[in-house]
Formats: C-alpha cells, structure tokens, sequence
C-alpha cells in the first residue's frame, strides 16, 4: 500500500512539473475551466482492513470495518497546481478476529489532512492529490477477548482522484495508510497498520 501512495505521489509530482513549465494554458478564470479555488463539505463511505500485532507478533488481530465520515475542508489553486487541507469526523463499525473467534468492534475517529495536486485534462475537471496528516480513533473495548486498547493516534498517508460531475459537485476514490502507534491499558505492544478504500463526494462553495 505504501508503494501504490509513493508511485501515486511521483506520478503527481512528475505531472506537476511537466505542468509548471507551461502554466499559461487555460486561466482558472475561463469560463470552460473548472475552478479548485473555495471551501467544501463532503461525506464518504468505504472498506478498512487492519492488522495489529501484539507483543512482538505474538498475537495477530484482524479487523476489517465499514466506515463513513463527514468532512470540511478549502483548497487553493494556482494554475495546474491545487493545495488544501481538511478536518473530518466518522465512525468505524466491523469484525476482529482472534484465536479463530471473531468479535464485533466500533470506533469513532477525527483527522486533519493537508493535499497536494495536479488537475488533468483542458478543463481542469480531474485532480490527481497525494496527501498526509494527523488522525486518532477511539477503539471499543475488546470484551470478549479481555483486551482494551488505547486511542490510536500518528500518521495517515493518502493518494486519490477527484473529479467533477456537476458544477458544484465532485465524486472521488481514495486509499490512505494509517500508522498509529498504541499499547493497551496494561503496557502491552500493540503495532497497528491500516488501510482503507473511500468513495467521497463533496459540494464545492462558490466552484464553476
């Protein structure tokens, strides 16, 4: 997962530069270009699957989860090039698997994320992101197997797509990578990795 974000980000980067090197194009005034410029809400929905590793690889838990989230977030674009950043809060309902058992568990979770990308085509319609930050989820106890663990809190890495479909309206799919680090409450080691798969959909304020 991390590779498909590092290639993503290269990607990105690669087409920026390209970009950079002849801005003049279309203006983000023209009337036939889309415009990044100016705030949002959006909501998303999707898959997560996780791993955690406790004591040394001693034991492996499994958890994938449906999960949704609403989100706000403002962009700024200079020619091809467009950097933003966005807080969200969503919820996290799924399975976790231990010993062959499996147990229902819940989380909630907030982030801030800050972007970085590329529009592609004539009318600046698609855009081509990488991004990173901060988030920290609130884990449901584990009571069928006697474990609880502590808020998971550090690193999430990003890449998606967005495009518009209306003049206000932008659809995307993103995957991030989430790295927190966390120990239960008796001082055990906990490594925790998780990626997630979200459809996302924003209401752009004031876009063309």
């Amino acid at each position: 997962m991390k590779k498909l974000i590092t290639t993503l980000a290269a990607v990105v980067a690669m087409t920026a530069t390209a970009h950079a090197t002849n801005l003049p194009g279309i203006s983000v005034e023209d009337s036939s270009a889309h415009s990044w410029n100016g705030c949002y809400v959006g909501i998303a929905g999707g898959m997560s699957t996780a791993t955690s590793n406790i004591d040394n690889d001693a034991i492996t838990l499994g958890n994938d989860a449906l999960r949704g989230e609403a989100a706000i977030g403002c962009d700024v674009q200079r020619g091809n090039l467009v950097f933003g950043g966005r807080g969200s809060f969503g919820f996290g309902n799924g399975e976790i698997e231990l010993f062959g058992d499996s147990a229902d568990v819940g989380e909630t979770f907030w982030s801030i994320i800050g972007r970085f990308g590329v529009t592609l085509g004539e009318d600046r319609g698609t855009l081509a992101y990488v991004g990173g930050g901060y988030m920290q989820s609130e884990n449901g106890r584990f009571e069928d197997f006697d474990l609880d663990i502590k808020d998971d809190k550090g690193i999430v890495l990003l890449g998606g797509v967005e495009t518009f479909v209306t003049d206000n309206v932008t659809l995307g799919l993103e995957v991030s990578h989430f790295m927190p680090e966390a120990e239960s409450y008796d001082g055990t080691k906990i490594e925790r990795r998780e990626t997630s798969v979200m459809l996302r959909g924003n209401y752009r304020f004031g876009a063309n």
